[in-house]
C-alpha cells in the first residue's frame, strides 16, 4: 500500500543518492558515456536488493557482485526455467504433483541462505530496517496490520486515476524463511526488469523530447527549492509533482 511504500522511500532514496555520488566520482568531473540500459539495470538492482532483501550492494563499482550475477538469472527465464514456468501457469497440478522449481536450483538456495542469514541476525541484533523482510517477519509474528483502506486522496495526483480497494478479512499464512524468501523473490522480480525498462523508455522519450524534459525539470527544481541544504524530496513531495506523474504515465 501506499503508506508502507512511504515506509520504505528512505531506502530507494538512499540508493539513487549513492548511486549518483558514485557517478560523479567515476566522471571526474568531465562528460562520462554511458550505456543507459546497463546503467539502470544495476541501478535497479541495487534498489530492489535494498527493499526485497535487505542487503545494500554497489552494482556501479562492483559490478560483479553476486546479488548483481544471481539477480540476472533469476529475471532471465529462458529455456527449461521458461518451459517450467509454462507448465505452472497451463498445468499447476502437474507442477505441483512433480515439486518443480522454476528457478535453477543454486539460485534458490543463494537466495535463500541470503535471506535466512539476514533474518538471523536481525533477531539476534533487534534490527529493524524499514524493508520488504521487515513486513513479512511483522506478519510472522502476527503483528502486521491490514489496513481497511489505502487513502491517497490528499496526494493530488493528476492523469493516475487512484482506487481504494476495502480488505475485509486478514489473511494468515505460515510465514517461514521458505515462503518469505519467496515472497521476496517475487517482489525483486517484479520489480527491477520493470524499473530498467520504464527508466530507458521515459530517457529516451526526454531526449527526443526536449521542450517536455525542459518542463519536467522545472517542475523538479521548483519542487526541491523550498528543501533544505542537504535533503531529498519526500515521498509527499514526489506524489504532489503533476508533470512527473504526467511522464511517467505517458511513458507506461
Amino acid at each position: 500500500t501506499g503508506s508502507k511504500m512511504r515506509n520504505m522511500f528512505g531506502l530507494l532514496s538512499k540508493s539513487v543518492g549513492d548511486a549518483i555520488q558514485r557517478l560523479l566520482t567515476m566522471s571526474k568531473g568531465k562528460p562520462m558515456t554511458q550505456e543507459l540500459r546497463d546503467l539502470y539495470s544495476r541501478l535497479g538492482n541495487d534498489l530492489m536488493t535494498s527493499v526485497s532483501f535487505g542487503v545494500e550492494v554497489d552494482s556501479l563499482t562492483d559490478r560483479n557482485n553476486e546479488f548483481f550475477e544471481m539477480g540476472k538469472r533469476l529475471t532471465r527465464i529462458r529455456r527449461i526455467p521458461a518451459l517450467k514456468f509454462f507448465i505452472s501457469i497451463a498445468m499447476p497440478d502437474l507442477f505441483r504433483f512433480f515439486q518443480m522449481g522454476i528457478m535453477y536450483k543454486d539460485v534458490n538456495e543463494f537466495y535463500q541462505n541470503a535471506v535466512s542469514k539476514n533474518i538471523f541476525h536481525r533477531e539476534q541484533n533487534n534490527i529493524i530496517r524499514p524493508d520488504f523482510i521487515h513486513l513479512l517477519l511483522q506478519a510472522r509474528k502476527n503483528m502486521l496490520k491490514t489496513e481497511k483502506f489505502d487513502k491517497l486522496e490528499h496526494f493530488e495526483f493528476s492523469t493516475a486515476k487512484s482506487h481504494s480497494v476495502e480488505i475485509k478479512d486478514d489473511v494468515k499464512i505460515e510465514w517461514d524463511d521458505i515462503e518469505i524468501t519467496g515472497a521476496a523473490g517475487s517482489f525483486f522480480f517484479g520489480g527491477i526488469e520493470t524499473t530498467t525498462t520504464l527508466l530507458c523508455f521515459a530517457s529516451y522519450e526526454l531526449a527526443v523530447n526536449p521542450s517536455i524534459q525542459a518542463r519536467l525539470r522545472e517542475e523538479v527544481d521548483a519542487a526541491c527549492e523550498n528543501l533544505q541544504d542537504g535533503r531529498t524530496p519526500t515521498y509527499e513531495l514526489l506524489q504532489k509533482m503533476k508533470y512527473m506523474d504526467m511522464v511517467v504515465s505517458e511513458t507506461l
